[in-house]
């Protein structure tokens, strides 16, 4: 008599693979909460060292003078943008800041000091960023509705001195 085996059966279940489905899943959904965590983190440090940048900027461009007339976004007492004659735009296109709006210098009390203004802002963002403690300001940021539904924050810095060295 011939003996008779089982043919063995190779091959997944039905719920191996909907677990293994399931942890691709986790990990996918994770992977995209680090991202956009990563992500916005990169933004943040992006408007810093620009706010840094245009800070520093202005102050070697009127450190020989005795305020910061003439320190604004649009035309200056030497008819040229001092954004743009800091290298943060052209004619063309304002620099953008990356959450998509623009960055801006005013003067004022006196033009003893000058505002660095970011606008297009997000409410958490704007909120983050007038926390922090911003190197050199005379204030802390405040935050504002602007007329496009978005926050605008601004940032006010002044002399050092009476020589306005930074």
């Amino acid at each position: 008599m011939k003996k008779q085996t089982k043919k063995q059966q190779s091959g997944r279940s039905m719920i191996e693979m909907v677990g293994v489905l399931a942890i691709m899943g986790l990990i996918t959904a994770a992977a995209f909460v680090l991202i956009n965590s990563a992500m916005s983190s990169q933004r943040l440090s992006r408007i810093d060292d620009d706010v840094a940048g245009i800070v520093n900027g202005v102050r070697l461009l009127y450190n020989s003078q005795p305020d910061f007339n003439g320190a604004e976004t649009g035309a200056t007492s030497k008819g040229e943008d001092t954004l743009i004659l800091l290298g943060f735009g052209n004619e063309d296109k304002a620099y953008q800041n990356p959450y998509g709006g623009k960055y801006e210098i005013t003067q004022s009390i006196g033009n003893k000091t000058f505002t660095v203004t970011i606008t297009g802002l997000g409410d958490k963002t704007c909120t983050v960023l007038a926390a922090r403690d911003w190197t050199g300001a005379t204030s802390k940021g405040t935050c504002t509705a602007g007329t496009d539904g978005k926050k605008t924050l601004g940032i006010t810095y002044g002399k050092s001195d009476e020589r306005m060295n930074p």
